[in-house]
């Protein structure tokens, strides 16, 4: 559904997004300087001599951010795949770099370890939101078919209940 009948993509955009995002989560928190290192605009010679350090920084926080996405009722049709787009760059935005990222607001995980899961299904006719009781886990149910007004308020007020605010 990412991709034409080409495997061309079709603007998956978002999972770049949100790969950008687990970047600036982990650089912030967790103390690796991917970005830096191997990130947008480094130059392709000092890009190659970094890359083992980059490898290596991302095989140990792998386990740190992690998300899972679970789609496989989504309809591959122009509502899913907005739908399921959506979902993701919400979620992105929310630990990015970004202007509406709550790092930005003066939060941070409740836990050094986290676990993002989003999952889409028919079966769900609104967006729900939860944090696990230790707030190592945070869950989107989500439709897979219909577009629920005020979704991305909807995940934004709950995954803020995972992050603390400095002080």
């Amino acid at each position: 559904m990412l991709t034409n009948e080409k495997k061309v993509s079709e603007s998956a955009n978002s999972f770049r997004i949100l790969g950008a995002a687990l970047i600036d989560l982990s650089d912030k928190y967790d103390g690796s300087v991917i970005e830096i290192k191997c990130g947008a605009g480094i130059n392709l010679d000092l890009e190659a001599d970094n890359k083992p350090d980059c490898k290596k920084a991302i095989d140990g926080w792998s386990g740190t951010f992690h998300v899972t996405i679970h789609a496989q009722q989504v309809p591959a049709n122009a509502t899913g795949y907005r739908l399921l787009n959506g979902y993701v760059t919400t979620l992105a935005s929310l630990f990015e770099n970004g202007s509406s990222s709550l790092p930005n607001y003066g939060y941070s995980p409740m836990e050094k370890k986290q676990l993002y899961i989003i999952n889409m299904d028919n079966k769900y006719k609104d967006v729900q939101t939860r944090w696990s009781k230790d707030f190592s886990s945070f869950t989107i149910n989500a439709p897979a078919d219909l577009e629920v007004d005020g979704w991305d308020g909807k995940t934004e007020k709950g995954f803020e209940k995972g992050w603390s605010k400095n002080s």
